[in-house]
C-alpha cells in the first residue's frame, strides 16, 4: 500500500535507497534490452518473397507471404509489448511498494559524536605515546651523556697523571747529576786515552776536552732552556684549557639557571591562567547561591508585581497602594542587600586569592634561591616576569568586580525608579477613583433629593386622585379616576 508506514533502522536508510534506485535502473536497462533483441528477431525473421513462373500464382504465392509475415510481425510485437508492459507494471510495483514514509529510529545519529571521541582519544593517545618516547629517549640520551663524561674524566685524571709523572721526571735533580757524573766520567777516560796515545800534546788534549764540555754545557743549558719555555707553555696552555672549561661550565650552568627559571616561571604563569585563580571555588559557590536566591526573590517580586492587577475598584485605595509599594520596596531591599552581600563575598575571596598568589612568589623565591642565584637576580626576575602577571590578573578580577558592582547598582537604581513609577500610577489610580466616588456619592443625593420630591410630589397626586375617587358619582368617571389612580400608584412603585 502507498500508505504504509515502515520503522527503518537510521543507518540502513540511504543504503535501502540506493539499492532501491540500482535495482530499478537494471531493470529498466533489462526491459529496453529485451524489447530491442525482439525487435531485431522479428527484422532478421522475415522470409523473402518467391515469384512462380506463372504470373497469376507468383503474385498470390507473394501475397500470402507478405499477409503471413505483417501477422506474425503484429502477434511477436504484440507479445513484445506485452512482456514490456509486464515488466513494467512489475517496476512500478516495486516502485509502489518502497514506503511513502521513512520512519528513523532516532532523530539523528551519534556519528558525529563518535568520530569527536575517537579524535579526543586518539589524540590523547598520541600525546601519552609522544611523551613516553621522549622520557625513553631523555633516560637514553642522559645514561649516554653519563657514560661520556665519566669516561671523560677518567682518561682527564690519567693524562693529568701522566703529565705529572712526566714533569717530575724531567725536573728530578738527582738524574741530572747523574747524568753529569756520566758526562765527566766520560770525559776524564777520554783525556787519559787521548794521553796514552799521545798524538799531540797534553795542552792540546786538555783544550779538546775542555772544548768538548763547553759545548756539552751549552748544549745541556739549551735543553734546560727548552725545557723550562716547554714547561712554560705546558702550565699556560693547561691554564687556559682550565679557563676555557671554567668558562664553558659557568655558561652551561648559567644556561641551566635560566632553563629552570623559564620552568619555574612559566609554572607560575600556568598557576595564574588555571581556574582555581581566575575563578576560585568560592566565587563560584558565592554566584551559585546568587543565582539561586535571585531566582526565589524574583518569584517573590513577580507575585508582588501580579498583586497589582488586583487593585481594581472599588478595591483600590491610596492606604493599599501604600501597602502593596511597602511590599515591592522590602523586595526590592533584599535583592539589593543580597548583591552587595555577593559581591563583598566575591572581592573577599579574590584578597584571599591573590594572597595565595604571593605565597606562590614567595614559594618560587625559595626554589630559584636553590639553584644559586643572587637575590638582586631573583628580585629582577620577580618584578620582570611575576609581578607583571599577577598585576595583570589582579586588575581583571578587579574590574570583573566592578562590573557587576556597576551592573548590580544600575539595576537597583532602574529597578527603583520603575517601581516609583507604579506607585505613582497606583496612587493617581487611587485618587481618581476617590474623586470619582465622590462624585457618585454627590450624584446620588441629588438623585435620592430629586426621587424623595418626585415622590411626594406623586403622593400629593394619588392623594388628590383618592379624594376625586371618593367624588366621584358616576360609574365612567369612577373608571377614568381609578385608571389614573393606578397609573399614578404604580408610578410611585416603580
Amino acid at each position: 500500500m502507498m500508505s504504509e508506514t515502515r520503522v527503518i533502522p537510521s543507518g540502513k536508510v540511504y543504503r535501502q535507497l540506493f539499492d532501491a534506485q540500482v535495482q530499478l535502473s537494471r531493470t529498466l536497462h533489462d526491459t529496453r534490452r529485451k524489447r530491442e533483441g525482439n525487435e531485431w528477431s522479428l527484422y532478421n525473421d522475415n522470409a523473402p518473397v518467391t515469384r512462380d513462373t506463372d504470373t497469376g500464382n507468383g503474385i498470390k504465392t507473394a501475397a500470402n507471404h507478405v499477409l503471413a509475415d505483417l501477422t506474425i510481425r503484429d502477434q511477436l510485437s504484440s507479445g513484445a509489448r506485452y512482456l514490456q508492459e509486464t515488466e513494467e507494471q512489475s517496476v512500478e510495483e516495486e516502485v509502489r511498494g518502497l514506503p511513502d514514509t521513512i520512519v528513523v529510529e532516532k532523530l539523528g545519529s551519534d556519528i558525529i559524536e563518535r568520530l569527536a571521541e575517537k579524535k579526543a582519544k586518539d589524540h590523547a593517545e598520541t600525546l601519552d605515546q609522544l611523551h613516553q618516547d621522549l622520557a625513553v629517549l631523555s633516560m637514553e640520551y642522559e645514561s649516554f651523556l653519563r657514560e661520556a663524561a665519566d669516561d671523560f674524566l677518567r682518561k682527564l685524571s690519567a693524562s693529568n697523571e701522566e703529565t705529572e709523572k712526566l714533569m717530575r721526571s724531567m725536573g728530578s735533580h738527582a738524574e741530572l747529576s747523574t747524568h753529569t757524573l756520566h758526562v765527566a766520567v766520560l770525559l776524564k777516560k777520554c783525556t787519559q786515552t787521548l794521553e796514552k796515545i799521545g798524538h799531540v800534546a797534553a795542552a792540546d788534549i786538555h783544550r779538546l776536552i775542555d772544548s768538548e764540555a763547553m759545548m756539552i754545557n751549552q748544549a745541556t743549558l739549551a735543553n734546560r732552556r727548552a725545557l723550562a719555555r716547554l714547561f712554560l707553555n705546558l702550565t699556560e696552555k693547561d691554564l687556559q684549557g682550565a679557563l676555557s672549561h671554567r668558562l664553558h661550565w659557568q655558561e652551561k650552568l648559567q644556561e641551566w639557571k635560566n632553563m629552570k627559571v623559564q620552568a619555574s616561571v612559566h609554572r607560575f604563569k600556568e598557576i595564574m591562567s588555571s581556574p582555581q585563580i581566575l575563578r576560585p571555588q568560592g566565587v563560584q559557590a558565592t554566584l551559585g547561591t546568587l543565582q539561586t536566591e535571585q531566582q526565589s526573590l524574583g518569584q517573590r517580586r513577580l507575585k508582588v508585581l501580579q498583586s497589582f492587577s488586583s487593585m481594581v475598584p472599588p478595591r483600590c485605595s491610596k492606604d493599599l497602594a501604600a501597602e502593596w509599594y511597602s511590599s515591592l520596596s522590602a523586595v526590592n531591599e533584599q535583592i539589593d542587600s543580597l548583591h552587595i552581600n555577593s559581591v563583598t563575598k566575591i572581592r573577599l575571596y579574590y584578597e584571599q586569592t591573590w594572597q595565595d598568589c604571593l605565597v606562590e612568589v614567595d614559594k618560587f623565591k625559595e626554589e630559584v634561591s636553590g639553584y644559586g642565584l643572587a637575590s638582586d637576580d631573583i628580585q629582577e626576575i620577580v618584578s620582570k616576569e611575576l609581578l607583571p602577571v599577577l598585576g595583570q590578573s589582579q586588575c581583571q578580577s578587579e574590574e570583573w568586580i566592578e562590573e557587576i558592582d556597576r551592573a548590580f547598582e544600575s539595576l537597583a537604581k532602574r529597578i527603583g525608579a520603575l517601581s516609583k513609577g507604579l506607585f505613582g500610577f497606583a496612587q493617581k489610580l487611587a485618587h481618581l477613583w476617590e474623586m470619582h466616588g465622590a462624585g457618585l456619592q454627590r450624584r446620588e443625593h441629588q438623585l435620592q433629593d430629586q426621587l424623595e420630591k418626585l415622590s411626594h410630589k406623586k403622593e400629593a397626586e394619588l392623594d388628590m386622585m383618592l379624594d376625586r375617587l371618593r367624588q366621584e358619582s358616576s360609574e365612567e368617571a369612577l373608571r377614568i379616576s381609578l385608571s389614573k389612580t393606578l397609573h399614578i400608584l404604580e408610578e410611585i412603585t416603580n
